[in-house]
C-alpha cells in the first residue's frame, strides 16, 4: 500500500481546520492537561488546493509524533504564513513543539522509509508524510530547535490539474 499510486481528490480547504481535525484523532489523552495546542490564525489566507484525507494525515503524522515523544506540559505551536514557491503562492505550515528535540544525525534519516527510533511501529510515518507533500508539489523538513522539533511544510495553493 505505501508504494501504491497516489490518487489526489483536490478541494479548496481551510488547513487549520484540517490541523483541528488531525488534532481530534491524534492519540491525545482528553483528560491530560499537559498537552495543549496553539494555533496561531492570523490574517493570512491558509486556503490551498489539496486532498484533505492525505493532508490532514499528514498533520495528525506529525502531531502524534510530538505527543509520542512529550514531556509533561507539551505545547504544539503551529502558524500558516504565506509565502512563495517557484514563483507562485504557497502556504508554510509550521509545526514547533518544546519537547526533547531530534539529534542532528536522527533528522537527517527521519524522513527514510524503515528509520524509527521508536520501539513500536513500522518506521514509515515521516517517509509517508514526505511522500503525500511531494505528490501535492510541496516540500517538507524537519529541525532540531533547543529545545523541541520544527517541521515546516510547504504547499502550493493551486493545483495544476492534468486532464486524467
Amino acid at each position: 500500500e505505501y508504494s501504491a499510486p497516489i490518487k489526489l481528490n483536490y478541494t479548496k480547504t481551510d488547513l487549520r481546520n484540517l490541523i483541528y481535525d488531525a488534532w481530534s484523532q491524534a492519540n491525545v489523552e482528553t483528560n491530560s492537561n499537559d498537552v495543549s495546542l496553539v494555533v496561531n490564525t492570523g490574517t493570512e489566507s491558509a486556503t490551498a488546493e489539496v486532498d484533505p484525507f492525505l493532508i490532514t494525515n499528514v498533520f495528525r503524522n506529525i502531531l502524534q509524533n510530538s505527543l509520542d515523544a512529550r514531556t509533561t506540559g507539551l505545547v504544539v505551536t503551529v502558524r500558516c504564513q504565506e509565502e512563495e514557491i517557484d514563483g507562485s503562492p504557497g502556504i508554510k505550515v509550521i509545526f514547533q513543539d518544546n519537547g526533547p528535540g531530534i539529534p542532528p544525525e536522527v533528522a537527517m534519516q527521519a524522513f527514510d522509509a524503515f528509520f524509527t527510533t521508536k520501539t513500536r511501529g513500522t518506521g514509515l510515518g515521516l517517509s509517508i508524510v514526505k511522500r503525500y507533500v511531494s505528490s501535492h508539489g510541496g516540500t517538507v523538513q524537519i529541525d532540531s530547535l533547543e529545545p523541541g522539533t520544527q517541521i515546516c511544510i510547504s504547499l502550493p495553493v493551486t493545483q495544476e490539474h492534468s486532464g486524467e
